[in-house]
């Protein structure tokens, strides 16, 4: 009898823990082995597809595809995919432009106009292709925040060719995530234009995640270009950023960071912290601190780092970091230590750029007032003798 309600009080728990933890590994083993999956044909055939006809709607919820399907006529399901294309999403108060959630059905939401952003819930298969994205309130996090896309628990997912662009004066993020795996963001441009205006405002936010593959994007008009926080194993490679007070912000470990051009960024191109991250050929210019490195160990080689205002790469509290082969271009100071020992500092290239010559500009100022009260001269001179 004891062990009849030991076992009822037991399966009571189990399942109260997987009603309560969204995180539960459920949804990511369906998203592993997603029986359709083998059977699909690749997103740039599915984007041959004819094409539906255009819709105009107010917004979509959507946590059942199959009834979704027989439902709407916008709705079409082909070779293994649930298709959304050509929607104009006007938005409605209190509510994001579409919202998913609870499903490992694969499906495609491509060539839309949406205002009021995407919510994503514990989705996975899920591809947003060549979308044109406005921000919207992100109901989902509890928070004030404004977001084009927001991702909470979502797996294989990608994020491809779209344009989130918004405008707000406090919290924003043109993407953010949040306990996400396996997640591809490439070809997107992102913009919240808070450069000048807004407290924190995110390009892309990573948090909590791991295995995000950030390619080829560009991001601009943000306080962060790219942020990953307590996450790991991200690829954050080719993108594009200008125009921030951080370029790439990383915390957790064995990031891979190359190949990106990080231009005009008021406080640090890149800032790293955690461990056994790479850092490599990518192209800064115009940055206060080119690289900076606090309380971690890190590979940092081959960069190009240009025209840093204060340090070409500044390390604190940091110990055998590995820094090599890179060309630093800087007008204070080259490579900086604080509290470090142990970094492997060689065979890189430090020029400093030369200041005014003291007296260059007095001197041009100087002649350019002789030459003018020279022609003032002349001018009176002929003046007096007609």
């Amino acid at each position: 009898m004891k062990s009849k309600t030991f076992v009822k009080i037991s399966m009571f728990f189990i399942v109260l823990l997987f009603l309560v933890n969204p995180t539960s590994s459920i949804l990511s083993e369906q998203c592993t082995y997603n029986s359709k999956k083998n059977s699909l044909r690749t997103i740039e055939e599915v984007d041959n597809l004819k094409h539906s006809n255009y819709w105009t709607l107010p917004n979509i919820y959507i946590t059942n595809w199959t009834t979704t399907n027989i439902t709407y006529d916008w709705c079409n399901y082909e070779n293994g995919y649930y298709i959304i294309e050509n929607l104009t999403i006007i938005g409605v108060n209190g509510k994001n432009g579409i919202h998913i959630e609870n499903t490992t059905e694969n499906f495609i939401i491509r060539n839309c106009k949406i205002n009021k952003g995407i919510s994503l819930l514990r989705i996975c298969n899920g591809h947003f292709i060549n979308n044109s994205i406005s921000f919207g309130q992100a109901y989902l996090t509890g928070t004030v925040i404004k977001i084009g896309i927001y991702m909470g628990y979502c797996f294989n997912s990608t994020i491809k060719n779209n344009f989130i662009n918004g405008t707000t004066d406090w919290l924003s993020s043109a993407i953010m995530m949040y306990n996400c795996a396996n997640i591809i963001v490439n070809e997107n441009t992102l913009s919240s234009n808070e450069y000048f205006g807004g407290i924190y405002s995110y390009g892309l936010d990573i948090q909590a995640s791991e295995n995000v593959r950030v390619i080829n994007n560009t991001i601009y008009d943000n306080k962060f270009g790219i942020r990953a926080v307590q996450s790991y194993l991200c690829k954050i490679i080719k993108n594009r950023i200008r125009n921030a007070e951080y370029g790439i912000i990383v915390d957790g470990n064995n990031h891979s960071i190359y190949n990106n051009t990080i231009n005009n960024c008021n406080v640090n191109g890149i800032f790293l912290e955690g461990f056994n991250n790479s850092v490599f050929n990518n192209k800064m210019d115009n940055n206060e601190i080119g690289i900076r490195v606090r309380a971690s160990y890190n590979i940092i080689s081959n960069n190009t780092i240009l025209k840093s205002e204060l340090y070409g790469i500044y390390l604190e509290d940091s110990n055998h970091n590995l820094i090599t082969g890179n060309f630093i271009s800087y007008k204070r100071t080259c490579i900086k230590e604080v509290n470090c020992y142990g970094n492997f500092i060689k065979d890189n290239i430090c020029h400093k750029i030369p200041g005014p010559i003291i007296g260059y500009h007095l001197w041009i100022i100087l002649w350019i007032l002789i030459i003018t009260n020279i022609i003032v001269l002349k001018i009176k001179l002929k003046k007096s003798k007609i």
